[in-house]
C-alpha cells in the first residue's frame, strides 16, 4: 500500500564524490537554500564518506565537517533538518559530538548489512545527543529479502527512527526493490523504510517509485543525480513525478527544482550528462519533439522559458500542436512570475559566503584545487610584472571551457619564487610574463610558456574600444610598453581634436581634469588600471556625461591561456606520425608527410582521415589507388578507441 512519500536530498554530500570532495562553503549554502526553499526537509552535506573521513586519510575536503553543517544551517533557518552521514570506524564518538553541538539535525549511520551489529552504540549515543537516527543498510543486496528484513527489524529495536535500503553497486531492479521492501514492511512496519539507489542501470528514478507504490516512505535524490559511481535519482525527476502522482506528503515546488538544478548544476554536471529542464517537461506533458520547432518559436517570441510553455501545453496537444496553441501555451508561460533567490530571506550573516577572490597565496592554492575537482580544466596560473609592487598582488580566478586561469603580479625575483612554491601543486601550466624571464631560476615540473601582458592589455583595450564605438582615441600614461602595444592594434591619434575615448594607464601618473578636455562630452574615459583618473578628472567626467570604464583583462588572459594550451595539445598529444607498415604511414596533427602518406585528425585520440599529403604540408583528396591503405588506417583507428 503506497504512504506519503518524502524526499532526502544527498547533493553536497553523496555528490561530493564527484567533485573531489570540493564542495565549498558558497556551494553548500547555495544548494541547500535552494532544496529547502522547494520544499525539501532532509538535506544531507558533508564529506561522501561521512564525519571525520577527511581526517583520517579518506580524502580532503574543501571545508571542515562542521563548516558544511555551519553553512547549510544558516541557508535553511528551520525550513529543513541538515544532516551528514557516519560509518563507524571512520567517524568517531567526539566527531558525532562536534556534529551535534553545530546543530546537526539528523545522522545517517551507514554500515555494510551483514555487519549491523556494530551500530547499536552509535545509534544511542546519537539518540543521546537528540538526534533523528537513521540506519543506512549498506549493500542490501548482501541478504537475500527475508534475512534483510530481519535485520532491519534487529536495527529497528536499536532504535533508529528510519531504516534505509541501500542499493550501493545500483544494480536493483524494480523487482528487486519491491521483493526487499515488501519482505521488511511485512516483517515490521514499526520503523518507516527509506531507499538509497544509484543510477547504475539507469534505474535510480524508476526504483524510488517502485519502492514508494510498495509503501516506502524516504527516498533519496541529488540534484542532476549527481553522485558516486552511476549517480542518484535525480531530485528534480523524483519531485515532479511523485508530485503528479500525488504521492508527496506535502507540496514541493518541483518546477523550482527543475529549473534550479537546470542553472545551479551546470558547474560540475555537463550538459549532456544530466537531466534538462525541457527534456522533464517533455516527458512530463508527453510533448513529443517534432513539434518543438513549432513551440521554440512560439517561446522565443514571447520570451518564457521553454521547459514552462512545454509544460502549459494542453492534453488534447499530444497529438498536435498548432501555431496558436502554442504562443496561448507560451504567452500563459511568460506571464508567470519566475523563481526568486530570495536573497532578502537569507541571513546577513556575511561568513556564510566565500570571498570571490582569493587574498592569499594559500587560499588561491585551495580555490585551483577546488576547481579542480568540479571539472576536467586545465589550471594555468598567469604571473605579471609590476614594477615596484610589494610582494604579490592576486587578481580574480577566472574560467572557460577548457581552462581556470589565475592571475598574480609581482615584481621582484623573490616574489616570483614565492608565488611558484606556493602553488606548485595546484598549476597545470605556467604563463610568465616575459618581462619575468631573467628573474626565473626557479624549475618548475609543469610546462612554462612565455606571453607578452601588454600585448593582452592592449588586445583587452581593442575589444573595449571596439564595444565603445570608439573610433579616434588618444592614450596617456608612463607605461611606455602598454602605450606602444596600445597603438600598435588601435588607431591612436594625437591630442589637438576631440577623441571618442581616453584611455589612461597609470595609476602613478593618473589622467588630470585637463587631459579629459581633449575628450568630446558623452564620450568614454578607459581605464587600464583603477584610480587612473584623479579626483578632480573623475568629478569632470561626471558633469560632463563621460562614461567610466575599468578595463577587464580578464577574457584576453583566458583566450591567451587557450590558445598556448592548444598549442600544447597539438603538439604533445595530436602531432606525429606512425608507420603502419611499409606502405602505410600516418601523419597528423601538422606534421608534414611524404606524398601519398594518409593524414588523420588526431594521433592520439584519432577519429577521421583528412586525406593524403602532397609531401608539401598540403592536403589532397584520396585516390583510389589508396584504398588498401585507407582500410588500414581506418582499421588502425578503430584499434586506438580499443573498440
Amino acid at each position: 500500500m503506497e504512504t506519503p512519500a518524502q524526499i532526502l536530498d544527498c547533493t553536497i554530500r553523496d555528490g561530493s564524490y564527484v567533485v573531489d570532495y570540493q564542495f565549498t562553503v558558497e556551494d553548500t549554502f547555495i544548494v541547500a537554500h535552494g532544496i529547502a526553499a522547494a520544499g525539501i526537509r532532509h538535506i544531507e552535506v558533508g564529506h561522501g564518506l561521512g564525519l571525520n573521513a577527511q581526517n583520517c586519510g579518506k580524502g580532503n575536503a574543501a571545508i571542515s565537517d562542521i563548516e558544511y553543517i555551519t553553512a547549510a544551517k544558516a541557508a535553511v533557518s528551520d525550513k529543513a533538518l541538515i544532516g551528514s552521514f557516519f560509518i563507524p570506524g571512520i567517524g568517531t564518538e567526539d566527531s558525532l559530538r562536534a556534529a551535534a553541538d553545530a546543530g546537526l539535525g539528523f545522522i545517517r549511520l551507514g554500515i555494510d548489512v551483514d555487519d549491523h551489529t556494530k551500530l547499536e552504540p552509535f545509534v544511542k549515543l546519537a539518540k543521546s545527543l537528540k538526534l533523528e537516527v537513521w540506519g543506512n543498510m549498506m549493500k542490501s543486496y548482501l541478504l537475500p529479502p527475508d534475512s534483510f528484513a530481519e535485520v532491519s527489524q534487529q536495527v529497528g529495536e536499536f532504535g533508529v527512527d528510519v531504516v534505509a535500503i541501500v542499493d550501493s553497486a545500483g544494480g536493483m531492479t524494480p523487482n528487486d526493490v519491491a521483493a526487499y521492501t515488501q519482505a521488511t514492511l511485512a516483517r515490521s512496519s514499526r520503523v518507516p523504510l527509506a531507499f538509497h539507489g544509484h543510477n547504475n542501470l539507469t534505474l535510480a528514478v524508476a526504483n524510488c517509485l517502485r519502492f514508494v507504490e510498495c509503501g516506502g516512505v524516504y527516498v533519496d535524490g541529488s540534484l542532476a543525480g549527481l553522485g558516486r559511481s552511476g549517480g542518484n535519482a535525480a531530485t528534480e525527476l523524483l519531485a515532479a513525478v511523485l508530485s503528479q502522482r500525488n504521492s508527496l506528503a506535502w507540496p514541493v515546488d518541483w518546477e523550482r527544482l527543475v529549473e534550479f538544478a537546470d542553472s545551479v548544476m551546470q558547474f560540475c554536471v555537463p550538459d549532456h550528462a544530466r537531466p534538462r529542464a525541457s527534456e522533464i517537461a517533455t516527458g512530463l506533458n508527453y510533448f513529443h519533439s517534432s513539434f518543438s520547432p513549432v513551440v521554440e518559436k512560439a517561446n522565443a517570441d514571447a520570451k518564457a522559458p521553454l521547459y514552462r510553455t512545454i509544460l502549459r501545453l494542453p492534453k488534447d496537444s499530444r497529438k498536435k500542436v498548432s501555431q496558436e496553441v502554442a504562443m496561448a501555451a507560451a504567452q500563459q508561460a511568460a506571464s508567470e512570475p519566475r523563481h526568486s533567490s530570495q536573497i532578502s530571506d537569507l541571513p546577513s550573516n556575511g561568513d556564510s559566503l566565500e570571498r570571490l577572490q582569493p587574498t592569499s597565496l594559500t587560499a588561491l592554492a585551495d580555490r585551483l584545487r577546488v576547481q579542480k575537482g568540479k571539472s576536467p580544466q586545465a589550471r594555468v596560473v598567469t604571473i605579471a610584472h609590476t614594477p615596484d609592487l610589494i610582494g604579490a598582488r592576486i587578481g580574480p580566478v577566472r574560467s572557460s571551457r577548457i581552462s581556470i586561469v589565475a592571475h598574480v603580479e609581482v615584481s621582484t625575483a623573490e616574489s616570483l619564487t614565492e608565488v611558484q612554491n606556493a602553488l606548485a601543486d595546484s598549476c597545470d601550466f605556467w604563463l610568465l610574463d616575459k618581462r619575468l624571464e631573467k628573474l626565473s631560476s626557479h624549475r618548475l615540473s609543469q610546462p612554462q610558456f612565455l606571453y607578452d601582458d601588454d600585448a593582452v592589455i592592449a588586445q583587452a583595450v581593442a575589444d573595449a574600444l571596439q564595444m565603445l564605438q570608439a573610433t579616434q582615441v588618444s592614450v596617456i600614461g608612463d607605461d611606455a610598453g602598454q602605450r606602444a602595444a596600445i597603438g600598435q592594434i588601435t588607431q591612436v591619434v594625437g591630442n589637438h581634436i576631440p577623441v571618442d575615448a581616453l584611455v589612461t594607464s597609470d595609476s602613478k601618473s593618473p589622467a588630470t581634469r585637463d587631459d579629459l578636455q581633449q575628450v568630446r562630452d558623452g564620450g568614454a574615459v578607459l581605464m587600464v588600471r583603477a584610480r587612473a583618473l584623479t579626483e578632480e578628472a573623475f568629478a569632470e567626467a561626471r558633469s560632463r556625461g563621460i562614461q567610466l570604464w575599468r578595463l577587464d583583462c580578464g577574457p584576453a588572459l583566458v583566450a591567451e591561456a587557450e590558445r598556448l594550451i592548444h598549442t600544447y595539445d597539438r603538439f604533445h598529444l595530436a602531432a606525429g606520425q606512425v608507420n603502419l607498415d611499409a606502405h602505410t604511414h600516418i601523419v597528423a596533427g601538422g606534421t608534414v608527410g611524404q606524398a601519398g602518406d594518409l593524414v588523420v585528425d588526431h594521433l592520439k585520440s584519432p577519429r577521421f582521415i583528412l586525406g593524403e599529403a602532397d609531401g608539401q604540408g598540403g592536403i589532397r583528396p584520396l585516390s583510389e589507388a589508396t584504398r588498401s591503405r585507407t582500410l588500414a588506417a581506418q582499421q588502425w583507428i578503430v584499434d586506438q578507441w580499443g573498440l
